[in-house]
């Protein structure tokens, strides 16, 4: 969520009017889960750095870097 209660107003709007349902990132993994199963489309915005001692270490562009391994969880346990 935005911390401008105005510009996050403006996104949830055409997020409505283009029909995208939103889950949010406190939400648990069910509704994320559930829309797998149903083969609907599940956009994980990466916008975020895993942090120091969160994620897994991985090699990207020959340099170590962190990830969540969120994304590869919620594939593993819905079968997509």
């Amino acid at each position: 969520p935005n911390t401008n209660t105005g510009v996050q107003a403006l996104v949830e709007r055409a997020r409505t009017t283009a029909g995208v349902h939103t889950i949010s990132k406190w939400d648990t993994a069910r509704p994320a889960v559930r829309a797998l199963r149903d083969n609907r489309v599940l956009a994980i915005l990466p916008d975020q750095r895993a942090g120091k001692g969160e994620g897994l270490l991985l090699p990207m562009f020959g340099q170590a870097t962190r990830f969540y391994s969120s994304p590869a969880q919620l594939a593993l346990l819905s079968g997509a």
